[in-house]
């Protein structure tokens, strides 16, 4: 996994590094190198149980994507037509064993 890492020179004539996705963690080290292996190692034992998903938030206001064509064929001649297709597949797709 590829991380983004802040480095800095400290005063103490050290190094931070700082991580803030997907974990806020900090070390540091007398080298650069050093406090890089350090946040390695604390990175791997924070996240060796973890899982890193992604989570799409709807903020309000957005609309969901399928609002638009919703009911779209309520008053179409041919949805009796369609409905009836529909459910002859399904009907030939749930009598098919070997169909998964």
């Amino acid at each position: 996994m590829d991380i983004s890492v802040v480095v800095e020179k400290i005063a103490d004539d050290g190094y931070q590094a700082t991580s803030y996705v997907p974990a806020h963690v900090v070390a540091q080290g007398q080298t650069r190198q050093e406090a890089l292996d350090r946040l390695s190692d604390e990175l791997r034992g924070r996240l060796a149980s973890a899982e890193v998903v992604t989570l799409s938030v709807p903020l309000l206001g957005d609309s969901h994507p399928w609002k638009a064509i919703a009911g779209s064929w309520r008053a179409s001649p041919d949805r009796s037509d369609i409905e009836r297709n529909l459910q002859e597949y399904r009907q030939q797709v749930d009598a098919d064993p070997d169909r998964l």
